[in-house]
C-alpha cells in the first residue's frame, strides 16, 4: 500500500515539476525574445532613410469672383393672388 502511494506521489511531483519547468522556460523565452527585439530596434541603422518633409501650409482661400448677377429663374410669384408673374 505504501509503495503505491509513494509511486503516485512521485508521478505527481514529476508532473508538477514538468509543468513548472515548462512555465519557467516559456517566461524566459518571452523575456529573451523581447530583449533581442528591443536591442535590434535600438541598433537599427536609420541614417540612410530620408527625413519625411513637413506638410506645406494651406494656401489662403480666395473665393472666385462671381460675374453673373443673381436673378429669379421663373419670375416672381405674387403672394397675394398666388399667380406667377413673368417679368421681361
Amino acid at each position: 500500500m505504501q509503495e503505491r502511494l509513494d509511486g503516485r506521489l512521485d508521478r505527481w511531483r514529476k508532473g508538477v515539476k514538468r509543468v513548472c519547468l515548462k512555465k519557467v522556460l516559456e517566461d524566459a523565452e518571452a523575456i529573451v525574445d523581447s530583449t533581442l527585439l528591443a536591442n535590434a530596434r535600438f541598433k537599427r541603422d536609420t541614417s540612410d532613410i530620408p527625413i519625411v518633409p513637413e506638410r506645406p501650409d494651406r494656401p489662403d482661400f480666395v473665393p472666385p469672383e462671381d460675374s453673373v448677377a443673381v436673378e429669379p429663374i421663373f419670375g416672381k410669384e405674387d403672394t397675394l393672388n398666388g399667380e406667377l408673374k413673368i417679368e421681361n
